[in-house]
């Protein structure tokens, strides 16, 4: 397994993958696949996925909002600024993490990306 990283790390990191024109297109279209089908939908879960990566659970469970935070407004309202924050054209620089307030995951430990 990979580094830990926090969440915010994490999506910092993300930002930069897109700035290959292929990716960010990618990552836009699950993006917009994981709005059409909303939350819990595999949909979403692959998208989540994508920016925490395959070993991180806790990462997911809050994007997912899966866990004992699901009901709080700041961690909905910024798992929703994540999925939103990647539908954007390819000729501008995704910034997957504008808006996002890291406060609604500092009670999570980093987790792996890779």
């Amino acid at each position: 397994m990979g580094t830990s990283m926090s969440l915010t790390q994490k999506l910092l990191k993300l930002e930069e993958k897109t700035k290959k024109k292929t990716y960010a297109k990618e990552l836009s279209d699950l993006a917009m696949e994981a709005i059409f089908k909303g939350v819990g939908s595999p949909e979403w879960e692959k998208y989540m996925k994508e920016v925490v990566g395959p070993n991180s659970p806790k990462h997911l469970a809050r994007l997912m909002l899966k866990d004992d935070k699901k009901t709080d407004e700041w961690t909905r309202r910024n798992s929703a600024y994540i999925v939103t924050n990647a539908i954007c054209g390819t000729g501008t620089w995704t910034k997957t993490h504008d808006k996002v307030n890291d406060g609604a995951f500092s009670d999570l430990d980093d987790e792996p990306l890779e």
